[in-house]
């Protein structure tokens, strides 16, 4: 045996033991060498190794269900009192993720005061796919939020299959910006669309900056926007958006110049309180092309989530 080993054999000292269940011989000694005989028994002692430990993606199934229950009516609405003009919905929301990240939800939408709309009042809507949160991964879904009819009646369709879009992302980070790019299509009228999100936290973060920017391969449109969203230490929140659209013939109503919504998260119960002016016709005052909503237009929700 080499020198060197064995002065490294003599430096390694196991000092006395107060375990009683050890040898009477460890504890009567000031210190002594332990009995390595070969240089494998060095690298167990000074190197630990360490086998992971793979998780189950599968869920219990208490853990599948999730969900929400949300009430909307338009501020006309509630200032004005019965307003058949503006959508009053009990809206109930159901999230099943039995296994890893695939998923499958729904949204039953029940109108509340009388609303009518022969073109667009969906019963449901519902998405199902792979969504994964985290850096470097990717995911694929698809979503319908068509005029799906629990009980279709003449042209009415239940699913509207072809109507849904499918929707698959890359998500990673670059320093301390988020990046998602993606693509959509839509089978019914072959959409195609890429699209880049990119986001970055500011003010300890409290403020969060994104951008988005898409291009739409059917009809070469380009749209992009810069949204500003701020959480108070107390669960105050305020979101704002400014869209850009490359040619505003393709602007449809529910598509905004701009929007915002303000309101108050509960911790305890998981309640959200919210004005918001999102998906409504929001229009500069500049603009030639018609006056557009105005902020009593916008919608009051209460919001609550749950899960099992």
């Amino acid at each position: 045996m080499s020198d060197d080993y064995e002065n490294l054999k003599n430096k390694i000292i196991q000092k006395p033991c107060n375990d009683e269940n050890k040898s009477s011989s460890i504890s009567n000694q000031k210190s002594k060498t332990l009995p390595i005989s070969t240089p494998t028994d060095i690298a167990n002692i000074t190197k630990k190794k360490s086998t992971p430990t793979l998780k189950n993606p599968c869920k219990p199934l208490k853990k599948w269900f999730s969900g929400s229950i949300r009430y909307s009516n338009s501020l006309r609405g509630v200032i004005k009192g019965e307003d058949k003009s503006a959508k009053e919905t009990l809206n109930f929301s159901l999230n099943i993720n039995p296994y890893s990240y695939w998923f499958l939800g729904v949204t039953f939408a029940k109108p509340i005061n009388g609303y009518s709309n022969d073109d667009y009042n969906p019963d449901f809507s519902y998405s199902f796919g792979y969504r994964d949160w985290h850096n470097d991964t990717f995911s694929l879904v698809y979503s319908n939020y068509q005029n799906n009819k629990l009980f279709p009646k003449g042209d009415e369709s239940r699913f509207n299959f072809k109507e849904g879009v499918w929707n698959l992302s890359y998500k990673n980070k670059y320093k301390d910006v988020k990046y998602t790019l993606g693509g959509t299509y839509k089978a019914s009228d072959k959409q195609k669309r890429l699209y880049l999100k990119l986001s970055k936290k500011f003010l300890d973060n409290s403020l969060l900056v994104s951008f988005n920017a898409t291009k739409d391969f059917t009809n070469k449109d380009t749209r992009a926007s810069l949204g500003f969203k701020y959480v108070s230490d107390n669960n105050f929140f305020l979101t704002t958006k400014l869209y850009y659209y490359s040619d505003v013939e393709y602007q449809e109503d529910h598509e905004g110049d701009y929007a915002f919504s303000f309101g108050y998260k509960f911790d305890k119960p998981k309640l959200t309180l919210q004005y918001s002016n999102y998906y409504s016709k929001t229009r500069y005052p500049w603009r030639k092309d018609g006056k557009g909503d105005d902020f009593i237009d916008g919608k009051i929700s209460i919001n609550w989530n749950f899960s099992f």
